[in-house]
């Protein structure tokens, strides 16, 4: 019978490891969703009124991919005992 996930005891070798994915990978989506609003509107020559919502826009759709990318990590790897 399994525990309540309240009595499990934390692997700490995989939740170091997932830990590390999510810096790797949470610094190349958001340096990627940034960078490409900044040449998007640089190449356009768009004003700050439409750069920042952009900006605030790629935040939210790099935050989401990562949210998602950390949750399914989380299943596939087994960080509790």
């Amino acid at each position: 019978m399994d525990q309540p996930r309240a009595h499990r005891a934390i692997k700490w070798t995989p939740m170091v490891t997932w830990i590390s994915v999510g810096i790797l990978v949470g610094t190349e989506v958001f340096g990627v969703a940034l960078a490409g609003v900044w040449a998007f509107a640089g190449l356009f020559e768009l004003p700050l009124t439409l750069t920042y919502p952009l900006y605030g826009l790629a935040f939210a759709g790099a935050a989401y991919l990562m949210f998602a990318f950390m949750k399914k990590a989380a299943t596939i790897e087994d960080l509790t005992k």
